[in-house]
């Protein structure tokens, strides 16, 4: 089917709801598109995507918190997450910046340790269900459990941890 333009802009989809823009206001959408609510947030200069139930929003101090799926703020803006779309939150974890782990309350649960400084992941953070996995510098994993938080790190030969990092 195809949908006459009736928005001036959107976002693609993710957990059946888009951002919306109509009339110079934002709306979250369903996959009916069906208008849900408006985005009452005031001042921002960047909206991410649904992840675990949460959407990430960046104000104009370029400070990013999390709406819940009714547009309530529950974790208000104060991360300056080092990426154009927020932290995606996967299973009740999101990385924000600052060598953060953070939960669905917003509470740092684990600081991630960098061997070269600054706030700069050589990669991604991943999460699994049991694991959180990341790359602090060429040629190392790092894997730490979700449940005590205690940490092993791999050492590959260099070049070889982007293999190992998408074999995962």
């Amino acid at each position: 089917e195809v949908v006459s333009p009736i928005y001036q802009n959107g976002k693609s989809f993710s957990e059946n709801k888009a951002i919306i823009s109509k009339d110079f206001k934002n709306y979250v959408i369903n996959d009916k598109f069906q208008i849900l609510f408006e985005l009452k947030v005031r001042d921002l200069e960047n909206i991410g995507y649904f992840s675990d139930g949460l959407l990430p929003i960046k104000n104009v101090n370029d400070e990013w918190g999390y709406l819940d799926s009714t547009g309530a703020i529950v974790i208000k803006p104060q991360f300056f997450y080092p990426g154009a779309f927020g932290g995606q939150f996967k299973d009740g974890l999101a990385y924000v910046g600052h060598k953060s782990i953070i939960n669905k309350k917003g509470e740092i649960v684990y600081k991630i340790r960098m061997d070269r400084g600054g706030d700069y992941v050589f990669s991604h953070v991943l999460f699994s269900k049991d694991k959180i996995i990341y790359n602090p510098d060429y040629g190392e994993l790092i894997f730490v459990d979700r449940k005590d938080f205690s940490t092993k790190k791999i050492t590959v030969p260099y070049g070889n941890s982007y293999e190992l990092w998408h074999s995962r």
